[in-house]
């Protein structure tokens, strides 16, 4: 428990129908609307409704902001989910080492002079992957790069990433 994704819809052709299906006990369809979201919340299967907008050079644009109270018990089904691409499906010391960047109870966090993920080791979990990874192998969705986090830097190490300083010193900006 203790996991959402909260939308909102951006941009949506007129006459476009709904945005997104939404599946529990029952199915449903949802038009997101102007100046609304729409909260999900755990074990709620979701998606976006099949559209097809070229004909009259239509886009549908939605931003989805993910949630978690992250605690030790919920870890690995937030790092499970398989939603988006980065980060990985699966790995929960990525996760767990955002803990706490961006909120906090006393409101004394925000992006606002972020200090960045906590410390963790990145590493391959492939044999040979500095050799096999000489060749572009990261690119796209390839083995590789599911499994040689650290020789196609998926992430960035510790020495070089900086764990606790300050976002606009490291990459500054």
């Amino acid at each position: 428990g203790g996991a959402f994704n909260f939308l909102v819809g951006i941009a949506s052709p007129e006459d476009a129908g709904p945005e997104l299906v939404v599946e529990n006990v029952r199915k449903g369809e949802v038009h997101y609307g102007s100046n609304a979201g729409i909260l999900v919340g755990d074990g709620t299967r979701h998606g976006t409704r099949e559209c097809d907008h070229r004909a009259k050079r239509g886009v549908r644009i939605t931003c989805s902001i993910y949630l978690a109270d992250l605690n030790e018990k919920n870890l690995a089904v937030v790092a499970g989910d398989t939603t988006s691409t980065f980060p990985p499906t699966g790995d929960e010391d990525w996760i767990w080492a955002q803990r706490g960047r961006h909120w906090s109870k006393d409101g004394s966090r925000s992006l606002v002079g972020d200090l960045g993920r906590k410390e963790m080791e990145v590493k391959d979990s492939m044999m040979g992957c500095e050799e096999r990874t000489k060749h572009n192998e990261c690119l796209g969705d390839s083995k590789e790069r599911a499994e040689c986090w650290k020789s196609c830097r998926v992430f960035i190490p510790d020495d070089e990433y900086k764990p606790g300083e300050e976002r606009r010193q490291v990459l500054g900006y």
